[in-house]
């Protein structure tokens, strides 16, 4: 029986995992094979050049340039962007009076209104955030 239940599981996984090799591996085989001949879609042969492509590439100046900002923006700019976005996160959530704003704010227009409705409007000011009390 567990034998049959695993062999089970592994047919239904067979699926996803074909679309994804095909969908993910084929395009990316199929763009290396087209790198390694001087394609052009105007003429009717498209000559193999095999890495001649790659060694034009890496002696440009300016492919080196463009991956060093690349490498720069993603040890520099990606980390500095989470951190920043952390920090104004934390100080936004100091704030009581804006607590649960960005909420409001954010949540679909098909999304159930809160009952009772407090404040005006559409519901996204600082206002409807704070709870009043009966005078």
């Amino acid at each position: 029986m567990r034998r049959h239940q695993t062999r089970t599981a592994y047919t239904f996984l067979l699926v996803p995992l074909i679309f994804f090799l095909i969908v993910r591996f084929l395009p990316t085989f199929s763009a290396l094979r087209l790198s390694l001949f001087d394609w052009n879609i105007l003429k009717d042969t498209q000559p193999f050049v095999g890495t001649e492509n790659y060694q034009r590439l890496f002696a440009d100046e300016k492919f080196g340039q463009a991956l060093r900002n690349t490498a720069l923006y993603t040890v520099v700019g990606v980390p500095a962007q989470i951190a920043l976005g952390l920090i104004v996160a934390l100080l936004l959530n100091k704030i009581v009076a804006l607590r649960g704003v960005s909420g409001r704010c954010t949540s679909p227009p098909t999304s159930p209104p809160s009952w009772p409705p407090r404040g005006s409007g559409s519901g996204c000011s600082a206002r409807s955030s704070v709870r009043s009390t009966p005078s």
